[in-house]
Order: C-alpha cells, then structure tokens, then sequence
C-alpha cells in the first residue's frame, strides 16, 4: 500500500495542532485556518511565530534571517520542486527568527547650506517645490538622493 501523499504533513500537523496550515488551492497561499482534508492542493506548515513572514515568503515574498546569509534562501519554486514541506523545513525551526525584507525606495531630499534639511519627497521634482524653498533661496539647496525602507 503507497503512503498517502500528504501523510508526513498531517501527520505533523495532528503530532502539534499549534502549527499554522497554509494551502494553495485556487492560486495564492493563504492560511487554511483549520484541519485540511488533505485533497489535491498543496499544504504548507510552520510554527504561528512565523506565520506572517511564512506566507509573505508562500506568495513569493522575501525575507531575512538572523543567522543566514540571503543568497543561502530557497524560493518557495524550489522548495515544492524538492518534494514540498519536510519536518525540518526552517520556518519549523524555534532557532531562527524572520522578518520580512523591507523594501527601499529612492526619495529625494532638500539640503540647505545651513544644515537644514526638508522631509522625504518621492521626486526630484517634488522636493525642489518644498513649501521652505522658496525661488529667493533656491541655489541655497541642494537636492539628495536618498534610499528608505518602506
């Protein structure tokens, strides 16, 4: 008799009933939120502390991790291609702490010879019609590029 295909996840899953059950039937991952009856869809598990930054990464989100570089990260492709979830899968790990990556974007802001500055502006453009640059002060400023996590 074949195993079940699902058998090691459930199995899991009924061992700690804690673990966070995701599931990709009808596209995007999502949280299941209850007992799977193990059908066709594929399932993923992780501990709750990191179910938020499981399914970011489930939908093909990146993330960060304390004690590994981010080049060593297996998409979520790869990990499915590798036979999907195994018990020893790193978001079933306690040792490990996530986050998302945060991404950055380019902003622009003024610089006066003063020191003074102006607040994040998303263009050039817009940080040079600044309220406090005014045409009287305007070559007083110098605009900088900068980048922010958002």
């Amino acid at each position: 008799m074949t195993k079940h295909r699902h058998a090691e996840i459930a199995k899991a899953k009924l061992d700690n009933i804690e673990l966070v059950v995701f599931t990709n039937g009808g596209g995007e991952w999502r949280n299941l939120g209850c007992m799977p009856r193990w059908g066709d869809d594929n399932y993923f598990l992780c501990l709750p502390q990191h179910k938020e930054v499981c399914l970011h990464w489930l939908n093909g989100g990146k993330y960060q991790v304390n004690q590994l570089p981010p080049e060593d990260m297996i998409t979520i492709e790869e990990t499915i291609k590798r036979d999907g979830w195994v018990k020893d899968h790193w978001f079933m790990s306690e040792v490990f702490t996530y986050r998302i990556k945060p991404k950055r974007e380019k902003r622009y802001i003024g610089v006066h010879n003063s020191g003074l500055t102006t607040d994040a502006c998303l263009s050039r453009k817009g940080a040079k019609n600044h309220p406090i640059i005014t045409s009287s002060n305007i070559n007083d400023w110098q605009i900088v590029e900068i980048e922010v996590e958002v």
